[in-house]
């Protein structure tokens, strides 16, 4: 399957349909002349191993990073959270492949959620130690290919033909809500009107929304949407760490929809041919990373033991901090796999060969639904009301949560299963 990873933080400056810059950038990344070449071939066990090995490694070098990347430090605690989300996933995954049971699908989703949160939190650090990185990129690349190649929706694309009247039915629905979660996450801007980064991850959002309603019915587009939404959670996640304590129980009014869309994904899973695990897929990260199986163990019980919850104090402490994290700042995209840049390509030659009249007419939309978002850099903070409708999910851990796993209070993903 053409992989659909989507990455976080910043403006998506050019868009093809059904296509999403990464997110981490707030201007596009030039892309290299070539491709890069694949490292080798992975199943899905593998992957997963590489993955549960790849986080190890992460966890390692961030406690090597001494004060920087400690608990002790609130700036560290968003992205040790999001580790300890993925620890938590790739657990449950491999207990799913072993027993060929549905929970797989459903928790490299979370992963790749927490892969999505763990991006976005990464700037918060303000840290570049190259081992974490090191590992960060092998943990994105692992859990992109896990599950862009082997989710439900890799087999539904690759079956092809036209979408069953089932399936056009969850997709109107889908195209039929995104008018509401762009104006609720229009009020998250306004609200936040102080952080240029979180302004411009969000106006990703927001028109990466607007693609999926404007986007033709098509299988591709179908399971591009449905993939896309298993990352929806972890962005707004991560970026509920860089809003104040007072703004983030409008983020619980964000995340609620996203709970019912991803009932759609894993609608094809009583159909999987699990097989398909089996055949090996181009990777394009190398995962010769050096930790002992010993090491693996005790990084990852360290991981899942810890508690990074987050005062009051410290959220405030957090949240005015990334007021001054420019958007340059956080363009580098440090966290970035081979992977992740290789499936961008691939998308990039797809969508641009499927349909440039639906892409003409996205970008048309896109400009019409910025000017909504024309006033959220600061104009009318007056009409920010995302907090009415907001549950009570207060706290920056559980701005909307994740995977449900218990660690960050959250629904993400999970909400819905």
């Amino acid at each position: 399957m053409k992989s659909r990873f989507f990455l976080i933080l910043g403006v998506l400056a050019a868009y093809t349909l059904l296509h999403v810059h990464p997110l981490t950038s707030a201007e596009p990344k030039e892309k290299p002349a070539g491709k890069a070449k694949p490292t080798g071939k992975q199943t899905a066990a593998q992957l997963l191993a590489d993955a549960q090995k790849a986080l190890a490694y992460t966890v390692k070098a961030s406690r090597a990073a001494g004060e920087e990347l400690s608990p002790e430090n609130p700036a560290a605690k968003p992205f040790l959270a999001s580790l300890q989300k993925i620890s938590k996933a790739l657990d449950g995954a491999e207990k799913g492949l072993a027993a060929k049971d549905g929970s797989f699908f459903k928790e490299i989703g979370h992963a790749q959620s927490g892969v999505a949160q763990m991006q976005v939190a990464w700037d918060l650090t303000e840290s570049s130690n190259p081992e974490v990185i090191k590992g960060g990129k092998a943990l994105g690349g692992a859990v992109s290919a896990l599950h862009n190649e082997y989710g439900p929706m890799a087999q539904r694309q690759a079956k092809g033909g036209e979408l069953t009247s089932e399936e056009q039915q969850n997709f109107q629905k889908l195209k039929a809500d995104q008018g509401e979660f762009r104006k609720k996450l229009h009020h998250l801007m306004s609200g936040n009107s102080k952080d240029p980064v979180l302004v411009k991850g969000l106006k990703g959002l927001s028109r990466r929304s607007l693609e999926i309603e404007k986007a033709p019915n098509t299988v591709d587009a179908y399971t591009s949407a449905l993939d896309f939404l298993s990352t929806i959670s972890g962005i707004l996640e991560g970026y509920s760490y860089y809003a104040a304590p007072s703004e983030r129980k409008a983020w619980s009014s964000v995340h609620k929809p996203v709970t019912t869309w991803t009932t759609y994904y894993y609608a094809p899973v009583s159909t999987y041919d699990w097989s398909y695990t089996e055949i090996p897929v181009e990777v394009y990260d190398d995962y010769d990373l050096e930790v002992s199986t010993e090491e693996m163990t005790s990084e990852e019980s360290y991981i899942e033991e810890s508690s990074f919850e987050m005062t009051e104090e410290e959220s405030e402490e957090v949240a005015e901090s990334s007021d001054d994290i420019s958007a340059d700042e956080a363009s580098d995209d440090e966290m970035e796999s081979e992977q992740e840049d290789v499936d961008e390509q691939e998308e990039d030659a797809d969508m641009d060969a499927e349909d440039d009249g639906a892409d003409d007419s996205a970008e048309e939309d896109s400009s019409d639904d910025g000017g909504d978002e024309g006033s959220d850099d600061g104009g009318d903070e007056g009409s920010d009301d995302g907090g009415d409708d907001a549950g009570d999910d207060g706290g920056g851990d559980d701005g909307g949560g994740d995977d449900g796993g218990g660690d960050d209070g959250g629904g993400d993903d999970g909400g819905d299963e």
